[in-house]
């Protein structure tokens, strides 16, 4: 944050979205494969969604502080294998309404000069 405001950049941090503890598509469960260990250890769903909120709402937290914009996408992004093709990998219609979605918010915001 610090380097691209002393450089007069525009930054635009952006949450991360995925599937984990989806209450839309439990099908998206199906679709897990980050959960897995190199060694066969299954990660709880759960705990990889709470600890990718924490990250999420330092995010939030960093933004607010530094007056730095913040799009977020974990918050609009429905946790649906409609946008994602895996836990946080987006398909087609996903990329797509991500991509639009920033971009909207950045030109709305007139973030570049």
């Amino acid at each position: 944050i610090g380097v691209t405001q002393a450089h007069g950049i525009q930054l635009v941090l952006v949450t991360q979205a995925t599937t984990w503890n989806s209450t839309v598509d439990p099908e998206a469960r199906n679709w897990h494969w980050m959960r897995s260990s190199p060694s066969g250890v299954r990660y709880r769903e759960d705990l990889l969604d709470e600890a990718m909120e924490t990250l999420n709402d330092s995010m939030r937290q960093l933004a607010a502080k530094h007056s730095v914009s913040l799009y977020d996408l974990a918050d609009l992004m429905p946790k649906s294998l409609e946008f994602f093709y895996d836990d946080v990998h987006f398909n087609v219609k996903g990329a797509q309404t991500a991509g639009e979605g920033i971009a909207t918010f950045i030109l709305e915001r007139n973030l570049i000069p």
